[in-house]
């Protein structure tokens, strides 16, 4: 079948295991979406996706034998206004929230049992719509939900009690609500993950040095120790607060099976540091299953093909796998 005759009719009633944002059309999203594909289909012949983006760029990307090939893959045409700006471009940002948005409400509706998100450009997306903070963000208003985000891989899992939010922001954003809502909700999807209630999680302390018993800030000895307590200390799998700056030794990792951080770079700079590339981006807490790669657009190796699709090819597992 022609590939462009390929596409998703959206009055069907047909579900699918697995929807895909393609992301920024500018951006690696399409082709290392196409080759995470390649491999799957190899894996999982009979698996049933459809994508959500820009055709033409698919296409030129590598896609047309993965829609020539017929079976379960199907097409969800998201068009970009090319107006030969450079990336981040806005046209460019309203596409790929406009795929996004689209595969969300697909997903939601029932017609997909997973959903896996490709990169964008939140400052593109911010161009048309202001106050876009990232996929989790807008996830949690979209349901009326707080989604966790949790970065795992095989080195280690890192809960992140706040994501996007500005460093000189992020003491006031440590509540004592917000950090027991962690570490019960990071608790409660590695039981669900493992089987097992004998989980154990390391919470980091937010100062230099944890804090030197209030020295050097007493965000520790009164948000922190106390949200540990309150969540169950050590008898339920609370270990901490740890200095962050010690901490990330692979054989202090391998005795958690998570760690608790309390802020983006304080968690996802030891991780992409020792697994970039070999991590997936998972939202908790979601009434759908949603993944994505562990690292952003790269508009400076989009279209050569020769970004590592790795990443992108965990999250598709990661998402079938919890269908």
């Amino acid at each position: 079948m022609n590939a462009s005759a390929r596409r998703v009719p959206l009055a069907s009633k047909d579900s699918f295991d697995l929807a895909i944002s393609l992301g920024d059309p500018q951006g690696i999203g399409p082709e290392i979406t196409c080759r995470a594909l390649q491999a799957i289909f190899e894996e999982q012949p009979g698996l049933s996706v459809v994508l959500f983006g820009d055709r033409e760029v698919f296409l030129a990307r590598g896609g047309g034998p993965l829609l020539e090939r017929g079976g379960g893959l199907v097409f969800h045409d998201v068009p970009w206004s090319r107006d030969g700006a450079s990336p981040p471009s806005a046209n460019a940002g309203a596409a790929a929230f406009s795929a996004f948005t689209q595969a969300v409400d697909f997903v939601h509706e029932g017609r997909g049992r997973a959903l896996v998100t490709a990169p964008l450009s939140k400052e593109a997306v911010a161009r048309t719509q202001p106050g876009f903070r990232g996929h989790t963000d807008w996830l949690g208003r979209y349901f009326d939900r707080d989604p966790l985000m949790l970065l795992a891989s095989d080195a280690m899992k890192v809960f992140l009690v706040t994501d996007h939010v500005p460093l000189g922001r992020v003491s006031g954003a440590l509540t004592p609500r917000r950090l027991r809502f962690v570490l019960l909700r990071a608790r409660e999807y590695l039981v669900s993950r493992s089987g097992s209630r004998e989980v154990r999680l390391a919470v980091l302390g937010l100062n230099p040095h944890g804090g030197e018993g209030g020295e050097l800030g007493r965000e520790e000895l009164d948000l922190i120790i106390p949200a540990i307590e309150q969540a169950g200390g050590e008898g339920r799998g609370f270990f901490g607060p740890f200095a962050a700056d010690s901490f990330f030794r692979p054989e202090r990792l391998r005795g958690f099976d998570g760690v608790i951080a309390m802020y983006h770079d304080q968690g996802l700079i030891p991780l992409k540091a020792l697994s970039f590339g070999q991590a997936v981006n998972v939202t908790v807490g979601l009434p759908i299953n949603r993944c994505s790669p562990d690292h952003g657009t790269a508009f400076d190796l989009a279209g050569r093909c020769v970004a590592d699709f790795t990443s992108m090819l965990m999250a598709i597992r990661h998402a079938l796998s919890c269908r």
